[in-house]
């Protein structure tokens, strides 16, 4: 029978517990494999499935029952899709990665007998990306960092039936007026397109609700700035009005 996998290094049981729910809300019957001693992670999922299959952990993945195909999920992933159509991609001698260019970030799956076999199979591997997203390398991680902590706190009892219920997790809507305000901003400061998301990202981090809302714009914001401030942006984004930690650190803003 097809099972996912999951490696848990320590700190990512909340991400896990989301792509899982993700999984099982899109098939209740999905059967599921954590692997809790996992090392810590690789630098890419296809180095991680093969290092597991040179070390003890691979004896947990061969004694799955069944002779049914395997597919590693990082656990900053989130379901939008059922599982199954991920299996239906795996077949002796085919493989299954997340996107093109990536080798495997976020997903890999394979049957049992090619665990030896990855690199030679990867330039065919078929992709599952309009199945699983993989949120680790975009701003989107920000949202889920914000999130999790609220929706699974450290006492709380995952069972499969808070799959049912799980909430979406999307990019916060941007206002109307927001995106004006922008726009006319970077045509008074001659801001380039990057400048002017992140300007608008920074005047959602100002209206926010609350301090989770104001710290996930921030951080949205500051990816889509250059690594140094310079001059011009000081001046355009006055960033004096904002002081999240990564905020202040950035523009380095000192408390009086």
């Amino acid at each position: 029978m097809p099972h996912l996998v999951y490696a848990l290094p320590d700190g990512t049981w909340r991400a896990a517990a989301y792509s899982i729910l993700s999984a099982l809300k899109q098939d209740p019957d999905l059967r599921i494999t954590l692997l809790r001693d996992a090392p810590c992670p690789a630098d890419t999922l296809a180095d991680q499935l093969v290092a597991l299959a040179g070390a003890t952990q691979v004896q947990a993945l061969r004694q799955v029952p069944g002779e049914g195909p395997l597919c590693l999920v990082d656990p900053q992933t989130d379901f939008r899709a059922p599982p199954a159509k991920l299996f239906d991609r795996i077949a002796p001698g085919q493989i299954l990665i997340h996107t093109r260019g990536n080798r495997a970030q976020g997903l890999l799956g394979a049957c049992p007998q090619d665990l030896n076999h990855i690199d030679t199979l990867m330039p065919q591997a078929i992709t599952g990306d309009d199945v699983v997203a993989h949120y680790a390398n975009d701003e989107r991680r920000h949202v889920y960092a914000g999130r999790l902590p609220q929706l699974f706190p450290q006492d709380i009892t995952l069972s499969r039936a808070m799959a049912a219920a799980l909430p979406r997790i999307t990019l916060p809507p941007t206002p109307r007026l927001y995106r004006i305000q922008a726009r006319a901003a970077a045509l008074r400061h001659r801001l380039d397109a990057q400048d002017s998301r992140a300007y608008l990202a920074m005047l959602c981090a100002l209206s926010a609700p609350n301090d989770t809302g104001r710290q996930i714009w921030a951080k949205i914001a500051l990816d889509r700035l250059p690594a140094q401030p310079s001059d011009h942006l000081r001046k355009a984004f006055q960033p004096q009005r904002l002081t999240t930690p990564d905020w202040a650190a950035y523009w380095q803003i000192t408390k009086e």
